[in-house]
Parts: structure tokens; C-alpha cells; sequence
């Protein structure tokens, strides 16, 4: 009896490792040049690319690596340029207590101290499913065969062949804009100041001209 009681504890356990998988996670920009900085500045090799979530109007970052690296053999031209990155099989995470979140995709641009993020708004009525699935998180508790994995790319929050110069139903920009696609025809954001960043500038310039009146 006691055989049959540890065999069912066995068999339980089992099921139970099975059935919670890992979530894994992917994100690319496929090719050079999806994004780029303030005033369409290149990514320099400083320029970090983040996945995390974006919630209430915060990010929280999962993962965080260099604009120009890349963890994989994924640039199509065998370089890794500005504006370039892929991020694949990131490291297993423990994805329980944030399953069904927003995923989102953030850039910093070093230079102009200015960020900028993009999403596939999960929420939209009428969103292609296969792609609301990727940009959702999936539940796993970070042990086991990795089953789980969210994959996603800039590409997603555009439409229409064959220069997918349209933004998607559902693509959100925060602090970036979509200017269309660029010389290789491939989808092209631009980060934007926010309005705190407009604000400072137009500090800046009021305390130059204060300084220059009293000058004269």
C-alpha cells in the first residue's frame, strides 16, 4: 500500500514539474536601423535595449542588454549595427507572478538622456490573437523544459505588404514615433523628448536669454 501511495506521490510530482514550464523570452529588431535616437541620432553601443512590463503606465524591466550585441546569430548582414539588437532565449524567468502583463520593448539613447517605448496593446478589440499571445506574458515557474516563450519584435507594430509602412491595430508608442520604413525598408522609430523634456529645454533657453539681457 505504502508502494502505491509513493508511486501516486511520484506520478503527482511529475505532472505537477510537467505542467509548469518556464517562460523563456525573445525580442529583436530584426534589422539595423529599427530605432533610433533623439533627432534620429544612431544607437551607439552604449544604448541599452530593455524587455519588461509595462503596467499603469510603468516599466518594469525583465531583461536589459546592449543596442548593438547580440545574444544570438540573428543580423541578417553578419554585423551588428546602430539601431540593431536581438535578445534571444533570454535567461528563464520565474513569470507566475506576472503572467498576463503587458510586454514591452524600451530604448535608451545615452546621448540625449531621452528613452522611448513600444508595445502591442494587448487590450485592443479585434487584435490579431497570435500576436496578442506573444506580447502577453505566459505563466512558468523558471525550472523545466522551456515551453513557454514570448517572442517579439518591432516588426509587430506594423502592417501592410510589402513595406509594412503601417501601423498596426493595437501598436502603442511612448515618447517615439513612427516616421515609416528606412533605406533597407524595414519599420523606422524615432524617440521623442516627453513633455518634461520640452519643459526643460525651454528652461534651459529662458535661463540663456535672462543671462544674455543682463549681459547688455
Amino acid at each position: 500500500m505504502k508502494n502505491n501511495h509513493l508511486t501516486l506521490l511520484i506520478l503527482l510530482l511529475f505532472a505537477g514539474i510537467t505542467s509548469m514550464q518556464a517562460t523563456q523570452f525573445t525580442y529583436a529588431a530584426e534589422l539595423a536601423n529599427n530605432l533610433v535616437g533623439f533627432n534620429g541620432q544612431a544607437l551607439a553601443a552604449t544604448d541599452t535595449v530593455e524587455i519588461g512590463t509595462y503596467v499603469n503606465g510603468t516599466f518594469t524591466r525583465i531583461y536589459e542588454g546592449l543596442s548593438t550585441t547580440s545574444d544570438v546569430s540573428f543580423p541578417k548582414d553578419g554585423t551588428n549595427d546602430p539601431g540593431f539588437f536581438a535578445h534571444g532565449d533570454v535567461a528563464k524567468q520565474d513569470s507566475s507572478a506576472i503572467a498576463g502583463d503587458q510586454l514591452a520593448i524600451k530604448w535608451n539613447h545615452a546621448a540625449s538622456n531621452t528613452w522611448a517605448i513600444l508595445f502591442v496593446d494587448i487590450t485592443t478589440v479585434g487584435l490579431d490573437t497570435a500576436i496578442m499571445e506573444q506580447w502577453t506574458v505566459k505563466s512558468g515557474d523558471g525550472s523545466g523544459t522551456d515551453g513557454n516563450t514570448n517572442a517579439i519584435e518591432v516588426s509587430h507594430l506594423t502592417t501592410g505588404s510589402p513595406n509594412y509602412n503601417t501601423l498596426r491595430t493595437g501598436a502603442t508608442l511612448v515618447n517615439a514615433q513612427f516616421t515609416g520604413t528606412n533605406i533597407v525598408g524595414a519599420p523606422y522609430f524615432e524617440i521623442i523628448p516627453e513633455p518634461s523634456t520640452y519643459a526643460a529645454f525651454a528652461g534651459l533657453l529662458a535661463l540663456i536669454g535672462t543671462v544674455l539681457y543682463r549681459r547688455r
